[in-house]
């Protein structure tokens, strides 16, 4: 079974985002644009890309910011639930969402803010801190 989906990277921060590192680990990515070395989503931005596969599609991506790398993984997958995880620097804070409000082009949203201003979702998902200086992992899905 063909799958597409599309990764959207909202930016609710005042830091310049750069690619540093993309990979289709299963499935190719697709569409007009595909990320690449240096690609940036700007300060209060988004930025929005596609992948598609058969059965499975995998990837990750860090991006760079003036506190640190983000690192984004996931694993979405027709047989199993969605896999993922994010490690962001201490100063911010992560959120995930998988929107499949349109079953024909379902949305997986990575959301970052400031983490003064970071919004509190206790009915889902998991923050684990490894390193109090390092990184803050952080496992969160939301399935709309």
């Amino acid at each position: 079974m063909k799958l597409s989906y599309s990764l959207a990277i909202q930016n609710n921060t005042n830091e310049l985002l750069t690619v540093e590192i993309c990979q289709a680990i299963r499935g190719t990515w697709s569409g007009a644009t595909i990320p690449k070395f240096g690609d940036s989503v700007s300060k209060q931005g988004s930025a929005l890309w596609s992948m598609a596969g058969e059965n499975q599609i995998m990837g990750s991506m860090t991006l760079g910011t003036t506190k640190g790398y983000i690192s984004f993984y996931w694993d979405l997958s027709i047989y199993q639930p969605l896999a993922q995880e994010v490690s962001v620097p201490v100063s911010l804070h992560a959120t995930s969402e998988l929107n499949r409000s349109d079953f024909q082009f379902p949305v997986l949203i990575f959301t970052l803010y400031p983490e003064d201003r970071s919004p509190i979702h206790a009915d889902y998902g998991s923050s684990v801190e490894a390193d109090r200086h390092v990184v803050k992992k952080v496992n969160c899905s939301r399935i709309a």
